[in-house]
């Protein structure tokens, strides 16, 4: 039988910890995190079955991907939103709608955000979603609504993790540029690519001198002199 999650909440300018359960759970990456009221804590990330990366590496999966996609949604692998409850204890789990019906729009990973709203209320997170080795997305996911959700897929054509870059005169949230290296399956070249952050329309592509391994986790350093 699978066990509860425990949840620990820690007070930053008390060192108060809360230890609280919810319901079996499992995930890599969480979006973002931010208090509403005295009392209440909303957590957003991205979920997958307990044991995805059981066989999902294995040199035989990878090098042996199915033919056709199975274009199905699964439950346990939606990006969820945890309300926390300081004063009853309880947690209480929810998912976003998925007006667009994109098996991509609601299961993602690799969450990267406007970093000027970590921490704070926000409406928007972006992601790669991949169904079956073969098939990889990017999501622009509306967490305030569903008015706002993009995906951006091309077959065979491969995304890594993403990364945000504000406009330097930004009025709104998701002003900006989405920046990713993508693998072009056809052609055999990886390749940079920007998007519009609003609309998800590609602003510019460019073919790379070499392929670039399927890479995650990366970061940008702006004061960087090289």
């Amino acid at each position: 039988d699978m066990e509860d999650t425990d949840v620990y909440v820690i007070g930053l300018k008390d060192g108060n910890i809360r230890h609280l359960t919810t319901q079996p759970m499992y995930s890599l990456h969480h979006a973002n995190a931010y208090q509403l009221n005295k009392d209440e804590i909303i957590v957003d990330l991205c979920e997958h079955e307990h044991n995805a990366l059981k066989e999902y590496l294995t040199v035989e999966n990878l090098f042996n991907p199915p033919a056709t996609a199975d274009w199905k949604h699964i439950p346990e692998n939606e990006f969820a939103r945890y309300k926390i409850n300081l004063a009853t204890g309880n947690i209480t789990r929810s998912t976003f709608d998925n007006k667009l019906n994109s098996v991509f729009a609601n299961m993602f990973d690799f969450p990267m955000i406007n970093e000027q709203h970590r921490g704070k209320e926000y409406c928007f997170v972006y992601g790669v979603s991949m169904v079956d080795y073969t098939r990889t997305a990017i999501v622009k996911k509306d967490v305030c609504g569903t008015t706002s959700d993009k995906v951006w897929y091309k077959e065979n054509h491969y995304m890594s993790e993403i990364w945000f870059f504000p406009s330097p005169k930004a009025t709104t949230e998701d002003d900006g540029v989405l920046m990713t290296i993508a693998f072009d399956g056809e052609a055999q070249r990886s390749y940079l690519m920007l998007l519009d952050a609003v609309s998800l329309e590609t602003i510019a592509i460019s073919y790379l001198p070499q392929n670039v391994p399927w890479s995650a986790h990366g970061m940008h350093f702006p004061e960087a002199q090289f």
